[in-house]
């Protein structure tokens, strides 16, 4: 196989995998669920991914696990429930939801739609970040709702 014909199948075998992942939450009957019951939802780009996720590594302690290393923060931290997150930020706007799971994408929607139907964004995943467009703000959902607020100071 000459280098051409390699970086032809390189190319394929990305597309392929990528295909593969698209496929898999388009049948995951939660995940269609729980995005239909949102008022509104983007879904970010394979391209934008990788930015937003560099993002959040650069400004945010991570653990291997995938956790944020909360005593590592430099930042405002708070512990709340999901029914009070609206003493600390605007429920009205948009926010980055990443899941825990890679097959999932991200996705943008209001943190209203998020609160509104928190029951079912825990039942899709065992934790997932909840980020602020501007990345100022992150939200940790981890077990069975528990969450951390985090502010970038």
């Amino acid at each position: 196989m000459d280098e051409k014909q390699k970086e032809k199948y390189i190319r394929l075998k990305e597309k392929n995998r990528k295909n593969r992942l698209e496929d898999a939450w388009k049948n995951n009957l939660q995940f269609e669920e729980y995005i239909s019951a949102l008022s509104s939802v983007r879904f970010i780009s394979n391209n934008e991914n990788q930015y937003i996720l560099d993002e959040i590594i650069k400004l945010y302690p991570i653990s291997e696990a995938g956790h944020i290393i909360w005593d590592d923060f430099f930042g405002e931290k708070l512990v709340s429930s999901y029914e009070f997150l609206e003493r600390f930020v605007n429920l009205s706007e948009d926010y980055y939801v990443i899941w825990d799971r890679a097959d999932l994408p991200i996705i943008i929607c209001r943190l209203k739609s998020i609160v509104d139907n928190f029951d079912d964004f825990k039942a899709i995943s065992f934790s997932a970040f909840i980020v602020s467009l501007d990345f100022k703000t992150m939200i940790e959902v981890r077990g069975f709702g528990s969450l951390t607020l985090g502010r970038l100071k």
